[in-house]
């Protein structure tokens, strides 16, 4: 599985993304097709140049807006992002990216989604920064994404309405609704803007992982800094789970998407869990919780292998109203298990096994098997669990 880690020792910004994303091999046609593909050709032009930075080389990616934005609400910037000639995978975590800066927007002036005029995030070059690093990132074969945590500082910028503290409200709000680790280190720059949150918000799970490095890139910022003002990229593949442990048990990595909601009705959430469970999540499942000032809530809780983590957030976020999901990468002991088809004495059914060091441990008939049995028994479905069970586990058992 090919995947992708942000190092974040200087932040990240879109053209810092960009430019990480040259430097560990894509290609600068695949960025330039996808401005076309955007219909941005004639608004903006682009130079891809190396810098130093420090001791370190990387690439500077600088856009030049030649016309400035008609749209500036998300519902318009959705617009051009569904209406490009994009990848699929590309198309979704641009959607999600300014999803979260909307959100984050919103937030920050206490006003609806839908009044959210974005400044910075709604102009060419914000557009541009987050479709293009994903179109990249697509080049490169990159299904999973990894970053590390976020340094913020503290001080001042100059933002379109004025001037706002660092770190801004919006890349605040985005980091917080996503649950990104951060910390603070000295200086008064803003080493993350509200693009580059909103790019590792809309992608990344924030944990190392245990990688075979094949290629590195290194992403230069705008500023000079007194340090290497750069992301660091690595791209290689997700090393294998280590298979068999002691005890029998295999190690597997999953992921774990959380998320809180207070402010959707309880049916409304009903069928949450088995949605996530169609679209291919392991486990899914709500708990109810208490907030802030006493509310009451539910926390809603889906695991599922890495692969899938950043669709099923992005499906979560669209079904429901949070405006982030929190991920974790976690390791995981399973037993091996198998599905047999046995013959009872009610019927057909099949029988889950449970096999540990190789040895049946545990046999467990499937429920709507039973169900079916007991209705054509005529008899109460415990009975009939318990007398199928029996006969699975006498047949099954490593005595």
């Amino acid at each position: 599985m090919k995947v992708a880690y942000f190092d974040c020792a200087s932040g990240i910004s879109g053209n810092m993304a960009l430019g990480a994303f040259l430097s560990a091999g894509a290609g600068e046609e695949t960025l330039r097709k996808t401005i076309d593909a955007l219909g941005l050709g004639a608004a903006a032009a682009i130079r891809v140049e190396q810098r130093a930075r420090g001791d370190v080389d990387a690439t500077h990616v600088e856009i030049e807006v030649l016309r400035p934005a008609e749209w500036r609400s998300v519902g318009a910037i959705e617009k051009v992002i569904r209406g490009a000639d994009l990848d699929e995978g590309v198309r979704e975590r641009a959607l999600l990216a300014f999803r979260l800066l909307a959100g984050a927007e919103a937030q920050a002036h206490d006003i609806a989604v839908d009044r959210v005029r974005l400044h910075e995030a709604g102009a060419v070059d914000a557009v541009i920064d987050v479709v293009g690093t994903f179109a990249l990132a697509q080049e490169l074969g990159i299904e999973v994404f990894f970053c590390s945590a976020l340094p913020l500082c503290h001080g001042i910028t100059e933002a379109e309405h004025g001037q706002i503290p660092l770190p801004a409200p919006a890349t605040v709000n985005i980091l917080a609704a996503v649950g990104a680790p951060t910390y603070y280190r000295d200086g008064d720059a803003e080493l993350v803007t509200p693009t580059g949150a909103a790019i590792v918000g809309a992608c990344a799970s924030f944990t190392s992982p245990a990688l075979q490095a094949e290629q590195e890139g290194f992403g230069a910022g705008s500023a000079d800094l007194d340090w290497p003002n750069v992301l660091r990229l690595v791209v290689g593949e997700l090393e294998p789970a280590t298979g068999e442990r002691h005890g029998g048990l295999t190690e597997e990595m999953v992921s774990v998407l959380e998320t809180n909601i207070d402010d959707m009705a309880p049916n409304m959430l009903a069928d949450l869990p088995q949605l996530m469970l169609d679209a291919g999540a392991v486990e899914a499942f709500i708990t109810p919780v208490v907030m802030k000032k006493g509310r009451s809530a539910h926390l809603v809780t889906v695991v599922c292998e890495p692969a899938q983590a950043e669709g099923l957030a992005a499906r979560l976020i669209r079904e429901t109203s949070t405006l982030g999901v929190r991920v974790r990468d976690q390791r995981r002991f399973v037993a091996v298990r198998r599905i047999e088809r046995m013959e009872s004495s009610l019927g057909s059914v099949d029988v889950k096994l449970k096999i540990v060091d190789g040895r049946v441990v545990d046999a467990s008939p499937e429920y709507e098997d039973v169900r079916a049995l007991a209705q054509t028994a005529g008899i109460p479905l415990p009975d009939a669990h318990r007398r199928v069970a029996t006969e699975a586990r006498s047949r099954y058992l490593d005595r």
